[in-house]
Order: structure tokens, then sequence, then C-alpha cells
């Protein structure tokens, strides 16, 4: 189909093409028979049996100064046309002795000069409605797919792009209705299956932990802690699957307020007082107001410091700093580095070879890149120089 549209187009732009080049090359050849005829009936007008239909006239020798080319080219019984200042023509010949004139007419030159220039700018004009009236259809169905791409970037859905039959982009319009249509019902699929995992898996860990509170007399504290910590640990999957989720569907614009740093921190620092492991926490900010989504940046500082506790041996370090252009929050660890897998822990599933099968699936980086990406900031990961472990920065303009 494609194929066919491609030999259509093709074929319609180079017979167009053809017509109009071969009517330029009639045309000119027109005007320039009718200025070449034209001179040599002039050039004729000279001898005796067609001087009077041209008015010829016989001037007194020294009447017209000529300059010394001229009358050497007069002299050869040559004709010389001179032209006035009104664009008209005057011819002299020498005749028998005798110094004749034909004119002044105009001048032949001049009107194939007007003539050419009408004919570029007719010949350019239609070649340019041309151009329009074929390049106008494609140009208007682009726009369509554009704006049908930008409706779909914004909020994904099924499209239903209408296009003419006989219109180059269809096949594409087909293309592009069909994609949407499979990528709504993968984006529902994975809505579906987020929501099982929220109802299916958390309702029996509730069971569990009710369960577990009621028997922990009878069972080895070791054990009950041991168990405590997985269903933690599975809730804490679940979180971070049903995040992920989320994070995937279009999202609202950002709501980017003004506000100091402070109440977010001191929110964060409740969170995380009673955090099951030994390092310790310290919050260093100034009080410099800052632009931020105070609905998703809770939530990358939180994937940061519980991503910090699990490999910090004695302390994490929380900072957040702001100037009038940019904003940075650093959460630092005294763990063992990164050793150069940075740039790879960014996306989605992700995780250090090293760890073990109850550290997550990977995504809290990934999360936090996408929040530092939707405030037009960046996600730096390194090792710290201050504690020697894994250093993880946002980077973020300080405007709305």
């Amino acid at each position: 189909m494609m194929h066919k549209q491609f030999l259509r187009l093709y074929a319609l732009l180079f017979m167009t093409v053809l017509v109009l080049l071969f009517g330029a090359s009639t045309l000119y050849d027109a005007i320039s028979n009718d200025a070449e005829q034209y001179w040599v009936d002039v050039t004729q007008g000279f001898d005796d049996e067609q001087g009077q239909a041209f008015n010829l006239r016989e001037i007194r020798p020294g009447s017209v100064q000529f300059p010394h080319e001229v009358a050497r080219q007069l002299d050869e019984g040559k004709v010389v046309a001179i032209e006035d200042g009104q664009q008209r023509l005057t011819y002299y010949a020498i005749r028998d002795g005798k110094w004749l004139a034909i004119g002044p007419l105009a001048s032949s030159h001049h009107q194939f000069a007007q003539r050419s220039v009408y004919f570029a700018v007719a010949f350019y004009l239609v070649l340019a409605l041309a151009i329009l009236a074929l390049l106008y259809p494609l140009a208007k169905d682009l726009l369509k797919l554009r704006r049908a791409a930008q409706t779909f970037a914004a909020q994904p859905q099924t499209l239903d792009i209408q296009l003419a039959q006989k219109s180059v982009m269809q096949p594409l319009a087909q293309s592009m209705n069909s994609m949407s249509a499979r990528i709504t019902d993968l984006i529902q699929q994975q809505q579906d299956l987020a929501n099982t995992v929220a109802h299916e898996i958390r309702t029996p860990l509730t069971r569990m932990t009710f369960l577990l509170q009621r028997m922990g007399d009878a069972i080895d504290p070791h054990v009950v802690q041991r168990l405590e910590k997985d269903m933690d640990e599975i809730s804490q999957l679940v979180s971070d699957y049903l995040t992920f989720a989320r994070s995937q569907r279009a999202q609202p614009e950002l709501t980017l307020q003004k506000q100091s740093p402070q109440a977010l921190l001191a929110e964060l620092r409740d969170k995380f007082a009673h955090h099951p492991g030994k390092a310790a926490l310290v919050f260093e900010t100034d009080d410099n107001p800052c632009f931020f989504d105070p609905r998703t940046m809770p939530v990358g500082m939180q994937n940061l410091i519980t991503n910090a506790l699990r490999y910090a041996h004695k302390e994490v370090h929380i900072s957040w700093q702001s100037s009038e252009q940019s904003c940075l929050i650093r959460v630092e660890d005294d763990g063992d580095g990164l050793a150069g897998k940075g740039e790879a822990l960014k996306q989605a599933f992700k995780r250090d070879a090293k760890d073990s099968e109850d550290m997550g699936f990977g995504l809290g980086l990934y999360i936090t890149h996408q929040i530092a990406k939707r405030h037009h900031g960046e996600l730096r990961i390194h090792n710290s120089e201050r504690l020697g472990g894994a250093c993880f920065e946002i980077h973020w303009p300080n405007h709305p």
C-alpha cells in the first residue's frame, strides 16, 4: 500500500514538473523568435522596396554625432541601432552614399526584457501554485498526525485518525491507530496487574501480621523478628511496584510551589526516626525557599534515604541547598560505594549484582530519576567525598 502511494506521488510530481518545463520552453521560444523576426524586418527596411513601410528618411551627414566605432560600422555598410533616453531605437545605415534613418521605434530588446520578466514571474507563480496544490494536502495530513501524536503523549488513548484513502499518509495513520490501541491495552493490563498486586498480596500480608501478633509468645523471638522483616520487605516491594506503575501512566502537571524545605525535612526526619537500621541520619539544610512539587519530591527523597540506609554502616547524611538559580538535594552514606555503576542504577529493575534478594526491585532510583526529570533537573550518582560511600544528588532549576 505504501509502495503504491509513493509511486503515485512520484509520478504526479514528475508529470507536473515535465509539463511546466515544456510550457516554459514553448513560451520562451515564442518570445525569442518574435524578437528575432522583428530585428530582421527592420534591417530589411533599408532596401528600396521596403523603405516606405518603415518610414525611411534621409538625414544630413553630420547632423548626428556618432562615436568612432559606430561611424566605422556605418562606413562598412552595417545597420546600427541607437537607443534614446525613452528606450526607443533609431536605426542608421549608409546606402549609396546616403545617410538613412528609421525610427525612433519601440525597443524590441526592451520589450523582450519586459516579456522575459513577465514570463519568469508567471512561470514561478504557476510553479508555486502547483507545488502548493501538491503539498498542501500532505502538510494538512502531517499536521493532523502531529496533533494526534501530541494528544497521545499527553494522555495515552486509542487514536482514530481518519485520512483520505488516496493520501500518502494513510498507511502511517493506520499504523498509529493500531499502535495506540496496542499501547493503551498494555497500559490497562499494567494497571490491572498493579491493582491485583495491591489486593491479592497486601490482603494476605495483613492476615499474616495479625496471626503473627497473636502467636508471638509461642514462637521463637528470632523467628518472629525474621518473619516481620520479610513481611515488611514484601510490603515495600508492593509499594515500590505500585509507585512504578503510576509513574508509567500519564500524570498531571507538577505544582511547583516556592516554599522552605524545613517542613519536608522535618516530616522525613519523623518518618525515619525509628528505622530498623543502625545508621544515624544527619539532616542539614539552609532556609532558602525553593520551587518544588510537594507531592512528588518527598517520594524522591524517601527513595534516596531508603536506598542509603540499605548500604550505610554508621551514617547517612542528607543536605538541601538552594540558591536563586538552582536547588540541590544530596544524600550520602558510608557504605562500600558504587564502583562506577551509577548510571546503570537509574534504569528500572537495575540492581547491584551484590544485592541480596530482599533488596527490592531496583525501582526506587528509577522513580527518583523520573521525578528529577519532571522538575527539569537530573539525578547524579557518584561516590561520596565526605563519607566514602555512595552519593545521590538531585539538581533542578529554582524557578517554576
